[in-house]
C-alpha cells in the first residue's frame, strides 16, 4: 500500500507542479491604427501563487545517541515525506518567496542490535527487550522503531531561474509510533515511546521539479528523560 501512495504522489507532483505555475512569456495583442493593425507584444502576468506536492527520500541518523541499544544502521533509516497541500507566494519583481504547507513524515529507524525491540518494563519505562522471548520464530533479521508526523512547514525561498535556495522550519505532532520487525513480521503500537511534538529547521537547494535537502531535529525524537537523541535527516527532493 506504502509503494502504491508513493507512486502516486510522485505522479501528482510532476503533472500539478508543472501545470499550476504560470511563467512569464510574450503573447500578442492587436491595436487599431490608420492603414492597418500593429502587433504589440505584451509581458504575461506571473503567478504568485504555485501549487504542488513536493516530496523528500532520504536517510537519517541519531546525534548524542548514548544509548547502545538505540544505535541504528544509517543507511537502512529511511526517511519519505509527503507535501499533501503547499502554497508558495512571490513577487515578480523580487527572488525572494514564502511557501507553507501540510506535510506527513515516516521515519524508520534500523536498530543495528536485531535481537531487540523495545518494550514497557514494570516500572513503566522503556527497556529493550528478546524478540525470540515472545516470538520463537524470529530469524534474528530485521528490527526497527518507526514514527509518522503531520506538520506544517514553513521556508524563505530564494529563486534564480530554475535554481532555489530554501531554508525553513516545521512544527510536527506525532501521529503514531511502533516497533516491529519481520521474518515473520509483527508490528505493535508504542506512540509513547516518541516525543509528542517535534521541531525541526531544513534547508535545500533545487533546480527544476529535483533538488537535495537536510533536516535538523531541534527537539529530542525520544522523550527527554529517556533519551535525548535530534535526527539529522538528507537526501533527495521531488517537486519542491
Amino acid at each position: 500500500m506504502k509503494k502504491i501512495i508513493i507512486v502516486f504522489a510522485v505522479f501528482a507532483t510532476f503533472s500539478v507542479a508543472a501545470s499550476a505555475q504560470k511563467r512569464p512569456g510574450d503573447s500578442e495583442s492587436k491595436k487599431k491604427y490608420d492603414g492597418g493593425i500593429e502587433l504589440i507584444k505584451t509581458e504575461k502576468v506571473e503567478s504568485n501563487l504555485r501549487i504542488a506536492f513536493p516530496m523528500y527520500f532520504g536517510e537519517s541518523l541519531l546525534l548524542n545517541n548514548q544509548d547502545k541499544n538505540l544505535e541504528t544502521i544509517f543507511y537502512k533509516n529511511f526517511l519519505y515525506q509527503f507535501e499533501m497541500a503547499n502554497l508558495s507566494f512571490s513577487s515578480r519583481k523580487s527572488h525572494l518567496g514564502v511557501s507553507f504547507g501540510v506535510r506527513w513524515t515516516f521515519m524508520d529507524f534500523a536498530l543495528n542490535n536485531t535481537d531487540i525491540t523495545f518494550r514497557k518494563n514494570d516500572a513503566g519505562v522503556y527497556a529493550p527487550y528478546k524478540i525470540l522471548y515472545e516470538n520463537t520464530k524470529y530469524d534474528g533479521k530485521k528490527s526497527k522503531i518507526h514514527a509518522s508526523y503531520i506538520g506544517i512547514p514553513i521556508r524563505l525561498c530564494y529563486k534564480a531561474g530554475r535554481g532555489k535556495v530554501y531554508v525553513g522550519a516545521s512544527a510536527e505532532y506525532l501521529v503514531n509510533g511502533y516497533t516491529k520487525y519481520k521474518n515473520p513480521g509483527y508490528r505493535e503500537v508504542h506512540s509513547d515511546l516518541f516525543k509528542r511534538f517535534r521541531a525541526s529547521a531544513e534547508a535545500g537547494f533545487a533546480y527544476g521539479l529535483l533538488g537535495v535537502f537536510v533536516n535538523y531535529g531541534i527537539t529530542p525524537l525520544f522523550p527527554s528523560d529517556w533519551n535525548n537523541s535530534h535526527t539529522l535527516s538528507f537526501g533527495l527532493t521531488l517537486g519542491i
